[in-house]
C-alpha cells in the first residue's frame, strides 16, 4: 500500500545549489500541479532553503569529480536504494537528472525501478573539450544509461550533435531546450538604467561563477593586470564560491594574493547575483570548458548588461558576437583582454543597445517558461 496519493517526480544533481539556483521555476510549476518534488542530490548549505520551499531532500554521498569505483559503486546503491522506497510509497511520474553522475548513475538505477527518465545535458563540462580515452569511456557510459530514456534534453547545439554523431542518443528522442532559462521578472532589464554605463576607461567588469579554474578565472586575472596597465581605472571583482572541486577549485590563497596585488576585489558568494550584475557595466565569463547555456550570461543580458565570455559550446549560444557582446579565443589572456579593451573604449550609447540587445536576445529565446513549459508537457504525458 502507498503511504501517499500524491504524484512525484525526482530531481537530481550533484549539489542541492544546482537545483535551488536553476530549477525552482519547475519546482514551483510541479507544485502547484499537486506534484510532490523529492531531490536527491549532494548535501550543502541550501537544503535548508529547499525543505522550506517545501522540497524533501535525501542526501546522496556524491563527489562530482570523483573516480573511485568503490566510492561510485556506493553512490549507484544509494540512488537504487532510495529510489525504490520512493516507488514503494508513491507513484513516482518521472526522474530528472541535471549533472553528469545522475545522468548516468540515476537514470540507470530509475530504469531499474521502472520510473521514466527525462536526462537534461547541461554542458560536458572539461572531460569534453578534448579527445582521449577519458572521454570516449565517459560516452560509453552515457550510450549506457541514456538507452531507452523517454528525453534527454541538450542545452547547445553542439552537445547535440556530438551525441548524435557518436550514436549515444537517439535523434527522435533528444532535443534542445534553452538552457536553465531565466526568470524574466526576477532579473528586469529596466533595473538596469542607474548609474550604467560608467564613463569609458572608467568601467567595472565582474566574473561571476564557481572558483574553479575551468572558469577562467586565471585568464580574466591576467587580462585584468594587462589592461590595467593601460587603463587604471578599470575595475574587475570577482564573485563566487568553491564546491570543493579539489585540483581544479581556485585556492583561497591566491584569491588573497590578487586582492593583496589590487588587481581584483573579491566580493565574495552571492546568494543573490543581481546587485552584482547591476554594479558592473560587463559581465565576464572566459570559460575554457563545454559550458550548457551558463546562467549567469543570461541573467546578465536579461539586465541589460552586455557580456564577454569565450567562444565555446555553451557560451557563444548565449551572445549576438558583436550585438550583445564580445566572444574571445579560450584559454587565451590576451584574446580576453582585447574585447575587455573594445568594451572599456565604446561610446556609452553603443554599450546601452547592446544591453538591449541582449534583453531582446533572451525574451525570444531563453524566457524560463520555455524550459519549464517543455518538462510540464512531458509529465503531464506520463499522467501528471
Amino acid at each position: 500500500m502507498r503511504v501517499t496519493d500524491m504524484p512525484v517526480v525526482v530531481l537530481s544533481a550533484n549539489i542541492a545549489w544546482n537545483i535551488i539556483n536553476f530549477r525552482m521555476g519547475l519546482v514551483r510549476a510541479l507544485q502547484e500541479r499537486g506534484i510532490e518534488v523529492v531531490v536527491l542530490a549532494g548535501a550543502d548549505e541550501t537544503v535548508a532553503s529547499l525543505r522550506e520551499h517545501g522540497v524533501r531532500v535525501e542526501a546522496l554521498p556524491i563527489a562530482s569529480r570523483g573516480v573511485n569505483p568503490f566510492g561510485e559503486l556506493l553512490l549507484f546503491a544509494a540512488y537504487l536504494r532510495r529510489l525504490r522506497a520512493l516507488t514503494r510509497r508513491a507513484r513516482v511520474l518521472a526522474y530528472l537528472g541535471f549533472t553528469i553522475k545522475p545522468n548516468i548513475y540515476g537514470s540507470v538505477a530509475a530504469r531499474i525501478c521502472g520510473v521514466p527518465v527525462i536526462a537534461n545535458i547541461a554542458g560536458l563540462g572539461a572531460l569534453f573539450s578534448r579527445p582521449g580515452a577519458r572521454r570516449t569511456a565517459a560516452l560509453a557510459f552515457y550510450r549506457f544509461a541514456l538507452r531507452g530514456v523517454r528525453r534527454v534534453y541538450f542545452q547547445n547545439g553542439s552537445d547535440r550533435l556530438l551525441f548524435l554523431s557518436r550514436r549515444v542518443v537517439d535523434r527522435r528522442r533528444s532535443a534542445l531546450i534553452p538552457g536553465s532559462g531565466v526568470d524574466l521578472d526576477r532579473f528586469n532589464g529596466a533595473l538596469a538604467a542607474d548609474g550604467f554605463p560608467g564613463e569609458p576607461g572608467r568601467r567595472r567588469f565582474v566574473l561571476i561563477a564557481r572558483l574553479l579554474w575551468e572558469k577562467g578565472i586565471d585568464e580574466y586575472v591576467r587580462a585584468a593586470r594587462s589592461v590595467r596597465e593601460r587603463y587604471p581605472d578599470a575595475r574587475f571583482a570577482l564573485v563566487g564560491f568553491s564546491d570543493g572541486g579539489g585540483r581544479a577549485a581556485v585556492p583561497a590563497r591566491r584569491i588573497a594574493g590578487w586582492v593583496s596585488e589590487g588587481v581584483i576585489a573579491y566580493l565574495g558568494r552571492a546568494a543573490d547575483v543581481r546587485p552584482a550584475i547591476l554594479g558592473a557595466d560587463c559581465i565576464v565569463l572566459p570559460s575554457t570548458y563545454r559550458e550548457g547555456t551558463p546562467r549567469v550570461l543570461l541573467e546578465a543580458a536579461a539586465m541589460s548588461r552586455p557580456v564577454v565570455t569565450t567562444d565555446t559550446p555553451g557560451c557563444r549560444d548565449a551572445v549576438l558576437p558583436g550585438e550583445s557582446g564580445y566572444l574571445c579565443r579560450p584559454g587565451d589572456a590576451g584574446s580576453l583582454a582585447e574585447r575587455i579593451i573594445e568594451v572599456l573604449e565604446l561610446p556609452a550609447d553603443r554599450l546601452r543597445e547592446m544591453g538591449r540587445a541582449g534583453r531582446r536576445h533572451v525574451e525570444r529565446r531563453f524566457d524560463e517558461r520555455l524550459v519549464v513549459g517543455a518538462y510540464l508537457r512531458e509529465i503531464e504525458e506520463l499522467g501528471g
